[in-house]
This record gives structure tokens, C-alpha cells and sequence, in this order.
């Protein structure tokens, strides 16, 4: 072929490649903006909504433990154990712990005699309610240190009426201690029990921590049941 074809001829496929390639790269731009613009709508609406709920959970909520006896069941949060090595056929030690300090205990007397009655004393009282069906209600809560309401510089240990419940006052006590009693009655708490017997019990609970409040034995009466 002449040599002025070629030369006529060179930039022409040069312009066509060149046509070619922008071609295609705009076609590939093209289908990337047109998938852009249906995928974006899509993952935003799959995009999950916060979920929300009336319901608050505290990270400091135990598990709760049944306890159960021949006479009587509770609940309580975990940290509680029976101490079996304390406990006897009418006596009942528990114990709550934090790490090897032991931080509340509750003592539960059934049927207990005349002689354990004498040596019960307390720094407050919470009054109780029995139902028909063997458990408890507590009814105001756990009272004051019933020193307050010692007017006189005597100090010894008496036998007062405080928040409805006749007890023996430990005055001058310093520990968070507690004794569960009938409302209008003594620490002497009567429940019926499903054979349609009776049994009576005795309730003593400590808080034994640097800044006690005695919410736990709260728990545990509106959970005690008569078996």
C-alpha cells in the first residue's frame, strides 16, 4: 500500500482506540452509579432500628436460691448458703458472703423452746402478717433502732412494744440486728402448713455490712413459707 495510507490512517485507529476506551470507561461509570443508586436505599433500609424497651435490668441482681426445710422455704439471692454444720432438726443458720466476709445471716428457730425465747433481743423489728396459706407479709418495713424511743439514761436491755411488735430492746446496740414478730404480737410468728398442722417460727436476721439496710431479710420474709 502507498506509504500516505498508513500515514492517513495511523491516528484515525488511534482516535478510534481512544474513542473506544472512553466508551468504556464511561459505560463501567455508568453501571457503578446505577448500582450505587439502588444498593445505598437498600442497606439503609435494612439498617436495624435501636431497640428500646420499658423493661431495666441492673447489673446487680443476684440470681435467686430456693431454700427449702422440713418446715419451712425462701428465697434469697445466691450468696446465701445454709450453714449445715450449725443447723439442726428445729434450728436454721444461713449465711451471705462476700468473698470469705460474711456479710448478712439469718437464723430461723422452729417451734423453739421457752429457754431460746428468753435470749432473743434485738436493735429493731420489722412487724409481720400471716396469711391463711403460710406465708408472710412485711408489713412497714424494718423499724428503727428501738433505743430512740428509750427516754430514760438506762441502758440495760427491757421489754418494750415498737412498731406493733412487743420484743426485748437491745438499747445500746450497735449492731444492724432484726426480729421478725406478728404484728401486734411477739417474735413468735404461727403459720399454717399444708398438712393442716401448725408450726411456730422465730426469725433473727443481721446486716453485718459497714452500711447496713436490712433490704435482703425483707426479701426473704415476703418469700418465707410454711411446708
Amino acid at each position: 500500500m502507498p506509504e500516505h495510507y498508513y500515514a492517513e490512517h495511523k491516528p484515525h485507529k488511534r482516535k478510534l482506540r481512544l474513542l473506544l476506551k472512553t466508551t468504556v470507561v464511561t459505560a463501567l461509570v455508568l453501571v457503578l452509579i446505577a448500582v450505587g443508586w439502588f444498593l445505598v436505599p437498600l442497606f439503609e433500609q435494612q439498617e436495624p432500628e435501636p431497640v428500646t424497651s420499658d423493661l431495666q435490668i441492673s447489673s446487680e441482681v443476684s440470681p435467686l436460691t430456693v431454700f427449702r426445710s422440713a418446715y419451712f422455704q425462701f428465697q434469697a439471692s445466691d450468696k446465701w448458703v445454709e450453714d449445715a454444720k450449725a443447723s439442726s432438726d428445729d434450728f436454721y443458720m444461713y449465711r451471705a458472703y462476700r468473698g470469705r466476709l460474711i456479710e448478712h445471716d439469718l437464723q430461723v428457730y422452729v417451734n423453739p423452746t421457752p429457754a431460746e425465747m428468753a435470749r432473743l433481743r434485738a436493735s429493731r423489728v420489722v412487724a409481720v402478717n400471716p396469711t391463711k396459706d403460710g406465708l408472710l407479709n412485711a408489713k412497714n418495713g424494718i423499724s428503727d433502732h428501738c433505743g430512740e424511743s428509750i427516754e430514760d439514761q438506762n441502758k440495760s436491755p427491757r421489754t418494750i412494744t415498737f412498731s406493733g411488735v412487743t420484743f426485748t430492746c437491745l438499747v445500746d446496740g450497735v449492731i444492724f440486728d432484726v426480729l421478725a414478730g406478728e404484728d401486734g404480737g411477739e417474735p413468735l410468728i404461727t403459720l399454717q402448713r399444708p398438712d393442716n398442722g401448725e408450726a411456730q417460727y422465730v426469725l433473727y436476721y443481721r446486716d453485718l455490712r459497714a452500711n447496713p439496710d436490712g433490704k435482703e431479710f425483707e426479701e426473704i420474709i415476703n418469700t418465707f413459707q410454711s411446708r
